[in-house]
């Protein structure tokens, strides 16, 4: 009669491509995929600094770098509707100047990395999959890369989107003339000066 089953054998669900994995299996390959993805990282981030030298300000803002602004511009009228924004971002871009101007070295040196990361063109092309720079791309472009990289498997394009987009719509409703349109009275005194 053979080996009796036990009831979590007999009911359990056979996939199509079903591997039987070890737990130390498991494990080297995690760990595999771990350095290969650490290494994958670090090579992007390298060919990023070296292919973006633009370090400098642009003259009109004290933080914001030249490719900060041009990056910034662009994806605003994604963010914000885009007929207010056309019209406003000069406005936007300094009030975000004006945002990031307390911020300590290290949360502005996260920005600016996440920046390069999407501006510069060895890491532009595989995270937009287009070799357009941001401020030839339309807007409905750069709506479905925010959009992709909202919905993406990995943490990487969401994190970078999210910051984005709240960086972008803080430093938007920190304009008065925005803040009345909306009723709200403005963030405090001591945030702003």
């Amino acid at each position: 009669m053979g080996k009796p089953e036990n009831s979590f054998e007999r009911h359990k669900p056979r996939q199509p491509f079903d591997i039987d994995y070890s737990r130390r299996d498991f494990l080297g390959t995690m760990g595999k995929t771990s350095v290969l993805g650490a290494v994958a990282l670090s090579t992007a981030s390298g060919l990023a600094l070296l292919t973006n030298t633009q370090t400098a300000h642009a003259q009109e803002f004290k933080v914001l770098r030249e490719v900060d602004a041009k990056f910034l511009g662009a994806i605003l009228p994604a963010i914000i509707t885009q007929a207010a924004a056309e019209k406003d971002i000069a406005v936007h871009l300094t009030s975000f100047d004006r945002m990031l101007t307390p911020v300590s070295a290290d949360p502005l040196g996260r920005i600016r990395q996440m920046i390069d990361l999407v501006t510069g063109f060895t890491t532009r092309v595989p995270m937009t999959g287009t070799l357009t720079d941001w401020p030839e791309l339309s807007v409905e472009q750069i709506d479905r890369i925010l959009e992709s990289w909202r919905n993406s498997a990995f943490e990487l394009p969401r994190t970078v989107a999210g910051v984005m987009t709240q960086l972008t719509a803080t430093a938007w409703y920190m304009v008065p003339e925005h803040q009345l349109a909306i009723g709200y009275p403005g963030p405090p005194k001591k945030i702003v000066e």
